[in-house]
């Protein structure tokens, strides 16, 4: 066990992992004193070029595969969030050095964090929470820093926060899985739905590891939970005294909520305070209702007024590969959803547009259950294009939904939904699935998504000269 005030300072670290996790790791650790070594299995090209950058720092590293050198001398692992907890590397350390500490890059940042942290969780929705939240707080005049699992870690700023500042964190299960005594002034989580099965042994472990969010949590800590979601009300009925809750479905005692197509917020004495009605948001979809009333709550708690909330999500559109409009070809429009990687998120998704829409599914398969999409494919899909190596899983599923085809690349199927789409659908990207059979991250799919809609785009302009 490692104690709250543990020092780095003379600790030989060994660094599993030299992506955006693990580079920000060693970074920090060479500031804080610390001896670093990184190892990573990949040869990957952003594991090349951030080892060029180990060397202009002096850092040892390994790319390709795992020695013992990564546990043998240290005296704890930091380990990235990409790296499984069942992965051979992992079960050798635990074989050979049992009493080493398995840190996730979450836990190591947290010993250097000096301002109080909203940590948000979930499996939809948290980019888009943290982001807004950070915006709000942001816009209301508070100092305020956003990262986590959003794609800046933690620990690439952490010793830049200070007492006044708030750090709004997206914090995934796998962070999760290696903290000890990580907590957060305020935990969200937004919901719970079936994600990550290729990663843990069933339903329970995932869950298990989403709730690990609030178990540092003391009496002057904040919960803030979904009352709709069925998962977190079955399973969490003993936290921290301070649980609030938000609703969509229902009106709440305490908490943020929905009546009469109002959105309300009531956390002190008094009556309810109306902030907007429904249709007011710049983020769209029903779905969203529950993060602009999460993102609420927390603001709410820190002391942002309400009309300056209001300000803030009125004018808040979203974030990149969500749900995100990247353009039209005459009239059919492309829509970017390339963070959709599982099914709940499709699902979502699919609510969005009253418009017939042309799918495109597919990637590296999850575990998710397809066939819940059936009802809503049948009723708002045209047409479905399949992408990657879970096609053919899906397409069995799906085959009686809608008419599919099957694409061998994103090219390729944004030029065949634009010829199914034509003339005044919309062509919707939201795999369900994840990127890595294809590309390095969800991030890399959408941006080819959007240069493939770019270069069709130009090529229709050119036909029609």
């Amino acid at each position: 066990m490692i104690a709250k005030d543990y020092s780095f300072t003379g600790k030989k670290v060994g660094i599993l992992g030299l992506a955006r996790s693990g580079l920000s790791a060693a970074r920090l650790m060479l500031k804080a004193g610390a001896y670093p070594f990184v190892s990573d299995y990949s040869k990957s090209e952003e594991v090349i070029q951030n080892g060029y950058i180990l060397n202009e720092l002096s850092i040892p590293f390994e790319v390709g595969g795992h020695t013992p050198r990564l546990y043998q001398d240290q005296e704890l692992i930091i380990i990235s969030p990409g790296i499984p907890q069942k992965s051979p590397i992992v079960e050798e350390i635990k074989k050979h050095r049992p009493d080493l500490p398995l840190l996730s890059e979450l836990e190591a940042a947290f010993y250097f964090n000096r301002g109080r942290i909203i940590a948000i969780t979930g499996s939809n929705g948290k980019s888009t929470t943290v982001a807004l939240t950070g915006k709000i707080l942001a816009d209301a005049g508070i100092k305020t820093f956003v990262g986590g699992n959003i794609g800046i870690p933690f620990s690439s700023f952490v010793q830049n926060t200070t007492p006044d500042c708030i750090v709004v964190l997206e914090i995934s299960s796998f962070q999760l899985d290696n903290i000890i005594n990580f907590y957060p002034w305020i935990a969200m989580i937004l919901n719970l739905t079936p994600d990550h099965l290729n990663r843990y042994e069933d339903l329970e472990h995932y869950y298990s590891s989403k709730e690990r969010i609030f178990m540092n949590q003391g009496n002057e800590d904040y919960l803030i939970l979904n009352y709709d979601d069925p998962e977190i009300q079955a399973r969490i009925k003993t936290a921290i005294p301070r649980t609030i809750y938000f609703s969509r479905l229902r009106s709440l005692n305490r908490g943020a909520f929905i009546d009469n197509d109002k959105i309300y917020i009531q956390l002190g004495e008094g009556s309810p305070e109306a902030v907007m009605g429904i249709h007011e948001p710049g983020l769209k979809g029903p779905h969203n209702l529950w993060n602009i009333l999460a993102a609420l709550t927390a603001a709410t708690l820190v002391g942002v007024k309400v009309e300056s909330a209001a300000r803030t999500i009125q004018d808040f559109k979203g974030i990149e590969h969500r749900l995100e409009n990247v353009g039209s070809i005459g009239q059919v429009k492309f829509i970017n959803d390339s963070k959709a990687t599982n099914v709940d998120s499709v699902y979502y998704a699919l609510q969005s547009y009253k418009e017939k829409l042309v799918l495109i599914l597919g990637g590296q398969d999850k575990g998710g259950d397809f066939s819940r999409l059936k009802p809503l494919i049948e009723k708002r899909v045209n047409s479905i294009i399949l992408l990657g190596e879970a096609s053919e899983k899906i397409a069995q599923i799906l085959h009686r939904a809608a008419p599919i085809r099957f694409s061998r690349s994103m090219k390729e199927a944004v030029e065949m939904a634009y010829e199914l789409a034509y003339p005044d659908r919309i062509v919707l990207l939201s795999p369900g699935c994840a990127s890595f059979d294809m590309y390095r991250n969800f991030e890399e799919r959408g941006k080819d998504f959007k240069n493939s809609v770019e270069r069709l785009a130009n090529k229709k302009v050119v036909e029609h000269v």
